[in-house]
């Protein structure tokens, strides 16, 4: 019976294996399928693709980013940056949808939230042209706010400031004052035991009524700081505040309070916390073993992504030869320009076999489809890697121009 169980189980395991593997296959197709209607214009089409890949694979990040790119071509904003949100939280270093998300942002004059975007792009990719003049488009429509701000700041900074022992009374229109009068506050020095004395404001038989106050306003003179925890030596610190004068009253009639204090009042300041907090350092991860399917390949990618001397390491390690049993069907233009930037970067310096590595990925199946993907800037690092290796010396100018056809450069 338990070996009859276990067969089922592994059986069953196999199949939803099996299952996955054909969806997500069903995917790349509905995303192949709505490029191309994507590219020959019918956005209703692509968007229709594009949404069938994402049921069949809901982890697959480049489907939402081109349905985004579809709803921005039909004028649908709102739409496109929830799907840029959606590929970004499976993806959080997709550049191309963090680009398309601020495009969609600047078209609904949401430029603050547009300019982190085009920042978040900068940090990934510092020599992205297009996002460096989006983002000084954005700050030059946006400095007039700054400006305007800036110059409140400034005005409010310029503005006199009463001395700290000065208390004045707050105007406020008769109708909106506390009808409760004020409470008589008992002022009392702070030193020796023998120094401490008691004042009593001294009171003019003739004068007026004193205004009164709004109860909160009496609370902001009576206790400043009753919304903050007590930490011991502010409450000193508030006593050695007290009134010292009150000058240019607006009411006729209202005393003048003066204290002096004893010069020798020690004053103390709250002990302030000793140490400093810890330094969190992220240790960069370890290389990975040579991948066996692409699924584990694309996971670790986007996992040393951050790490380019770790990711060409990695990629080092899968021989050419492995290249189209690795990807079959699963090759993403992002991935190629990845290994691209590697080849420019590393291999060739390194003097690494650049040669065989074009060649083997030039015979991957969806290979022509991710070329056909690449961006100008996506093309111009191709074209820097087949200029290196014109250089090498090693291949027949034949040989190098037979393997630019399928790049679609000219060296």
């Amino acid at each position: 019976g338990l070996f009859v169980c276990l067969f089922v189980e592994s059986e069953s395991d196999s199949e939803k294996a099996l299952e996955q593997q054909r969806l997500m296959q069903q995917a790349l197709m509905e995303k192949d399928r709505g490029n191309s209607f994507f590219k020959d214009g019918k956005y209703e089409e692509a968007l229709s693709c594009y949404t069938t890949g994402m049921d069949a694979d809901p982890k697959n990040a480049v489907l939402p980013a081109n349905r985004a790119m579809t709803l921005l071509k039909l004028n649908r904003f709102e739409d496109a940056i929830r799907d840029c949100t959606l590929a970004l939280d499976l993806d959080p270093t997709y550049t191309k949808a963090y680009h398309r998300r601020a495009t969609a942002r600047m078209e609904l004059s949401k430029l603050e939230d547009a300019k982190r975007d085009f920042e978040k792009v900068l940090s990934l990719e510092p020599s992205n042209k297009q996002a460096q003049t989006e983002l000084r488009r954005i700050k030059k429509a946006l400095e007039p706010t700054t400006k305007k701000s800036e110059a409140a700041v400034e005005t409010k900074r310029q503005q006199p400031k009463d001395p700290p022992h000065v208390v004045r009374p707050i105007n406020k229109p008769v109708h909106l004052r506390s009808k409760k009068p004020l409470r008589r506050l008992v002022i009392e020095e702070i030193g020796g035991e023998d120094e401490r004395s008691t004042f009593q404001p001294a009171v003019n038989p003739h004068a007026a009524e004193l205004p009164s106050f709004p109860d909160e306003d009496v609370a902001q003179v009576s206790a400043p700081c009753s919304d903050k925890p007590d930490t011991g030596g502010e409450g000193k610190q508030v006593r050695e505040n007290l009134i010292q004068e009150v000058e240019q009253s607006p009411y006729e009639g209202v005393p003048k309070v003066s204290v002096n204090r004893s010069s020798n009042v020690e004053r103390r300041k709250p002990a302030s916390p000793r140490g400093q907090q810890p330094v969190v350092t992220s240790d960069p991860p370890a290389v990975p073993a040579a991948p066996t399917t692409a699924l584990q390949m694309q996971a670790d990618w986007r996992r040393l992504y951050s790490y380019p001397e770790l990711l060409y390491l990695y990629f080092k390690q899968i021989p050419p030869s492995m290249y189209a049993k690795l990807f079959q069907q699963s090759l993403e233009s992002d991935i190629l320009n990845g290994i691209m930037t590697l080849l420019r970067d590393f291999y060739l310096p390194n003097k690494d076999d650049v040669y065989s590595v074009l060649c083997s990925l030039s015979e991957v199946k969806r290979f022509n489809m991710a070329v056909m993907f690449m961006s100008a800037k996506d093309k111009q690092v191709v074209l820097e890697v087949f200029k290196g290796l014109k250089l090498c010396g090693q291949q027949s100018a034949e040989e190098i121009e037979a393997l630019c056809k399928k790049y679609e450069v000219d060296v």
